[in-house]
Parts: structure tokens; sequence; C-alpha cells
């Protein structure tokens, strides 16, 4: 773990905060799912192509996640470091 991971996870953080990503977020599900519905119910091919997106999205907003809690262990594991320097050092 090491500082990038660190800033990286702030900067992660600080964008699913922004409220215009998360919005964006929002609004491009809600426009998949309403998609979804008003596909028609024998067009599997729309069906899979939208399934596939919202799969997508999800990915990329688990991934933005994951960056925050790896964010999130490099400061655990650097406040450590700093401990058992002060203790040892």
């Amino acid at each position: 773990m090491d500082r990038n991971e660190l800033k990286d996870g702030h900067e992660a953080a600080a964008l699913l905060a922004n409220p215009i990503l998360k919005a964006a977020f929002e609004n491009v599900e809600a426009q998949l799912v309403a998609q979804m519905k008003a596909a028609g119910f024998k067009d599997t091919d729309t069906h899979h192509r939208l399934v596939l997106a919202l799969q997508m999205l999800a990915a990329i907003r688990r991934n933005i996640e994951v960056t925050i809690e790896t964010g999130k262990m490099a400061e655990l594991a650097i406040e450590s470091k700093g401990k058992l320097a002060r203790l040892f050092g």
C-alpha cells in the first residue's frame, strides 16, 4: 500500500460523492431499466444488450468503490507504519 493508493482512494470517494456523477449513474440506470421495460417481450437481443449495459454501469461503480476501499487500506497501513516507527524508531 502506498500514498498513490491513498490519493486515488480520496479522489474516488470525491467522485462518488459528486452530485453530478451520482445523478449520471442514477439517470443512466433509470434509462436502461425504462428501455428494458419498453422493449418487446420477444426482443431478446435488445434485452441482452441492455442487461450488459446495466452490468457495465454497475462494474464501473464497483471499480470506483474498490478504489475507495483500497485507499482506506492504504491509509491504515500508512498509519500503522507511523505508529510502529514511533514505537521502535
